[in-house]
């Protein structure tokens, strides 16, 4: 029964390591298509000589470089994050300790309450990544949808 809940927690933690990736893969195609988008509004700037226009751009571009500081926050590299773990740290030298004077026999409870912590604590870093991204999204589209018609207006 204990390995069947070990193996249920390791299922777990690896579908909580995908959604983690997953977060970050979606980041990095947004940084992209903001990497992408920076160029085309500088040289635009450039070429239309209109100051209403280029300040236009300006704040587009400072709310784009605000998604990309979120997006930076979001993709720097995480602590717990994975399946494997050094056994060293995952048990106290106590425990171990007493483990071994007493004969306790149900040592797997150490590491289902390991997997546990781990899975809560990468839950919670999800959730807390999944919010910035949503917020560096609607600024990004927001933006956008703003600059389009604003930009046709100053360019007809």
């Amino acid at each position: 029964a204990v390995e069947f809940i070990f193996l249920q927690g390791e299922k777990m933690l690896d579908e909580e390591c995908k959604v983690s990736n997953s977060t970050t893969n979606r980041c990095y195609a947004l940084a992209s298509i903001i990497v992408a988008v920076c160029p085309l509004l500088v040289s635009s700037a450039l070429s239309i000589h209109n100051n209403a226009y280029t300040i236009l751009v300006g704040l587009l571009f400072l709310l784009l470089m605000a998604a990309c500081w979120i997006l930076v926050s979001i993709m720097k590299p995480r602590y717990g994050y994975g399946i494997g773990k050094d056994p060293k740290t995952m048990v106290e030298l106590p425990v171990m300790r007493h483990y071994k004077e007493t004969g306790f026999r149900f040592y797997p409870y150490y590491f289902l309450t390991e997997i546990q912590m781990r899975i809560e604590e990468t839950e919670k870093d999800n959730v807390r990544r999944n919010k910035l991204f949503s917020i560096a999204l609607y600024i990004v589209v927001l933006s956008i949808c703003l600059f389009v018609p604003s930009a046709l207006f100053f360019i007809y």
